[in-house]
């Protein structure tokens, strides 16, 4: 029996593979633009070009292994099938990886936070009193009125 996966993939016509990350996807499912020619931009289109060839040639690969020693060759069906398993399991690792970048930021940015708190800490134990330095002036004063006194 098919999963639901299956009959989804079965029952659809051709989609495409191809999925944009969230970030740059439109309201109605199509791929935005970014402007000013941005980092992002290449990042994503380097991405997801690099993800849509591993997916065409692994898919494509698969389907030559499952060819040889006289088997039947493969449908499109069964390669389109196999991209998007392909295509899923790379959105999942994509998807794995980012969050573990984004708990690694969120790490640091609390130990930088603890650091910052301990580093105030430190000047402010270490750091010139203003009480002491009349105090210490006062004593200074009274110092010289004794000399001269005595």
């Amino acid at each position: 029996m098919p999963t639901t996966t299956q009959q989804t993939n079965q029952s659809q016509a051709v989609t495409p593979f191809y999925t944009p990350e969230p970030s740059l996807r439109g309201a109605n499912g199509i791929q935005t633009q970014l402007s000013y020619g941005s980092s992002a931009a290449a990042a994503a289109a380097s991405g997801s070009a690099a993800m849509a060839a591993a997916c065409s040639s692994l898919s494509q690969n698969i389907a030559d292994v499952v060819g040889q020693d006289g088997a039947a060759p493969l449908t499109s069906l069964q390669i389109h099938f196999i991209q998007n398993m392909i295509h899923e399991t790379l959105e999942e690792f994509r998807t794995a990886c980012h969050q573990d970048i984004l708990n690694l930021q969120v790490e640091m940015i609390r130990q930088f936070y603890i650091q910052l708190t301990e580093i105030h800490g430190l000047i402010e134990k270490y750091s010139v009193n203003e009480s002491l330095v009349e105090e210490i002036e006062r004593l200074r004063e009274e110092n010289r009125q004794l000399k001269a006194n005595y």
